[in-house]
């Protein structure tokens, strides 16, 4: 019987009615990494908790004294500890042993393993939230874009039907004009959309040239006018006039560039000021935007440039946007072999640096 005992991957003891180890098969030293001599005699708390008093409820029942209580069987689940101190959650199952007389005076305990199984599910309870986040965010999405794609429609289609019913040209060209801006506002969300399905897809293609950055940033404050002037916002652009050109795909740098100020002005308080200088820096062309708006937490930093994020996800929040704009610019950017990063601005807010290399790619 010994022998057979042996042979079982199980633990193994067998222990009297006051708590002692009289016996252990080879499974329980491999498992504590005690010996046999080192075990004997010993308390069952003493060798598996590592503790100086009985197991105790509601923290961990003592499946002997379960035993000792009804006379049947009992099974519970426990944290073990080896020697070093090393975690093992086990199963344990305790049958009474019947002397001569009818009384229980020793106890077969057995102890499974099941740290694998444990571990295993918790595996897969953390793979079902993060099923569960991920169906939750696509839906958050789909209901972002849907929201974003259709304000700029609905206020282009609400212009046009006005503007049918107004006799002063004045007013029709007023209207035409926001019609205008709200096509060009679903254009760039359509332009960010694609062009990040490209990255992914790594078959967005460059065209490169000879480009002049201060060119490009007013392309890009133009296109922002309005924005600009609903916000009340001052436009500060400092570039030295010997500034030198770049090689890059000017259209993408634009969309990068636009996606930077855009976001500087989107954020920024009612006002406030956008400061958008360069200067040359061993060999390459640093680009700073500041905004005076709320800043970014610390912990939020290492994920504004994630695709598709947004920190606040309700489509209610202050600010509209679908969360591709940083996303698009720090790929744009990173193509041209450069570098994009935030920090804090002094002043309130937040500075985002751009750095391209002067010869491209």
């Amino acid at each position: 019987m010994e022998d057979i005992a042996q042979r079982i991957s199980d633990g193994i003891f067998i222990i009297s009615r006051d708590l002692r180890i009289l016996w252990a098969n080879q499974a329980v030293l491999d498992a504590t990494g005690y010996t046999m001599e080192q075990i004997i005699g010993k308390t069952c708390y003493e060798v598996t908790h590592r503790r100086d008093t009985p197991c105790q409820p509601p923290q961990a029942v003592c499946p002997i004294d379960e035993v000792k209580r009804t006379g049947r069987p009992y099974r519970v689940q426990h944290t073990h500890f080896d020697k070093h101190g090393g975690k093992v959650f086990v199963e344990v199952e305790v049958h009474p042993i019947k002397d001569r007389d009818g009384e229980y005076r020793q106890y077969i305990h057995v102890t499974r393993d099941l740290t694998d199984v444990l571990w295993a599910d918790e595996e897969l309870a953390k793979a079902h939230k993060e099923l569960q986040d991920l169906n939750q965010m696509k839906i958050d999405i789909i209901s972002n874009l849907s929201h974003e794609l259709r304000t700029p429609l609905t206020v282009a289609q609400g212009s046009v039907e006005l503007a049918l019913t107004k006799d002063d040209p004045e007013m029709r060209e007023e209207l035409l004009k926001r019609v205008l801006r709200s096509l060009d506002r679903q254009n760039h969300i359509i332009e960010n959309l694609v062009t990040l399905s490209l990255i992914y897809a790594e078959n967005l293609k460059l065209f490169y040239d000879r480009v002049e950055l201060r060119a490009i940033i007013e392309k890009a404050l133009n296109a922002l006018d309005y924005q600009v002037r609903q916000k009340s916002i001052s436009c500060n652009l400092s570039i030295p006039e010997d500034l030198p050109q770049i090689t890059a795909d000017q259209n993408k740098l634009y969309l990068a560039i636009l996606n930077l100020i855009d976001n500087a002005v989107k954020f920024n308080k009612v006002g406030g000021t956008v400061d958008i200088t360069a200067r040359c820096q061993d060999g390459n062309i640093v680009l700073a935007v500041a905004d005076q708006g709320e800043g970014i937490d610390p912990e939020d930093v290492a994920v504004i440039f994630e695709p598709l994020t947004q920190l606040d996800h309700s489509i209610r929040r202050r600010y509209g946007g679908t969360g591709t704009g940083l996303t698009v610019a720090k790929h744009i950017v990173e193509l041209h072999n450069g570098r994009i990063w935030v920090e804090e601005n002094p002043g309130g807010g937040s500075i985002f640096y751009v750095s391209l290399p002067v010869d491209g790619a």
